[in-house]
């Protein structure tokens, strides 16, 4: 990430650092929408924790009638889906940037600067490897890590919102294009559920009440509600051992007359990582 989350050992960074990497990582049609919730205090002052960039909150300030619909409530949902998904998103990064770094050179004897793999390629190393002990440990654990987190993504990003949220907004597009007299033409590809979901939109409150069911889903498939908290703490426990291992992984080497022993500590804790990996 631009501010380093996953490497550095001062954290928070200040607030123009932060304000910049933001700036930086934002989409133009989106400048504005995320900010910093004040100043990160000590709650945060672990750069390896997960929760470390929890701070980074979506802003918006609906006006009306928008305001009806984009409640406070609605939009405190969409933040905690915002910090769910960036969770993801920031381990996603930290275990493609572990073949960066020695660790990785060393178990697979290759040159510096290799390229980023996923999941997919990782795998055949880790099958063909003839490692065994605590190294085979931390390269079974970056395997089980990408696949764990690349298997998390597809389903947070293409289940618990895009199959949510392509229906509601092309049944928002049905409804605004009625609204502007537009007729369906034969043509047009029909999407029934958009449809049947843009039948039920009769004015702002039935608007509001459909946005807030799908909100729910939302959370509901990703595991946000209260009443899903055990799982949830099991996912979010999985998530930390991958940062975990990727942020020692990347740990620089030390001095030639201490490699050996740190190295060999290393490893140790990879494999009591890779056993809290399987166990959860």
């Amino acid at each position: 990430s631009e501010v380093g989350v996953n490497g550095r050992d001062a954290w928070p960074p200040g607030v123009a650092e932060l304000a910049k990497a933001v700036g930086d990582v934002v989409a133009p049609e989106w400048e504005g929408s995320v900010e910093i919730c004040g100043v990160p205090g000590e709650e945060y002052a672990y750069a390896g924790a997960i929760d470390a960039l929890d701070f980074l909150t979506l802003k918006c300030t609906p006006s009306a009638p928008h305001h009806v619909i984009l409640t406070p409530s609605m939009i405190s949902g969409y933040q905690t889906v915002f910090a769910f998904l960036l969770r993801l998103l920031r381990a996603e990064e930290a275990l493609s940037r572990v073949i960066l770094s020695k660790w990785w050179r060393d178990q697979h004897r290759i040159p510096a600067q290799p390229r980023i793999r996923r999941a997919w390629e990782v795998e055949d190393d880790f099958a063909s490897t003839a490692y065994e002990g605590d190294y085979k440990s931390g390269l079974e654990l970056m395997h089980l890590s990408q696949v764990f987190v690349t298997g998390l993504m597809r389903y947070a990003f293409g289940v618990g919102v895009g199959e949510v949220w392509a229906p509601f907004r092309k049944a928002l597009d049905i409804v605004a294009a009625r609204n502007h007299g537009a007729r369906h033409n034969a043509t047009d590809d029909v999407d029934v559920e958009a449809t049947r979901i843009a039948d039920s939109i009769t004015d702002l409150s039935s608007l509001h009440a459909l946005h807030a069911q799908h909100m729910d889903r939302m959370n509901s498939r990703l595991f946000l509600k209260r009443n899903q908290a055990p799982v949830r703490k099991i996912i979010d426990g999985m998530v930390q051992i991958c940062l975990d291992f990727a942020r020692m992984a990347a740990a620089p080497t030390p001095g030639a007359s201490t490699r050996f022993t740190v190295n060999r500590n290393k490893d140790a804790r990879m494999r009591e990582l890779c056993g809290a990996f399987k166990l959860r």
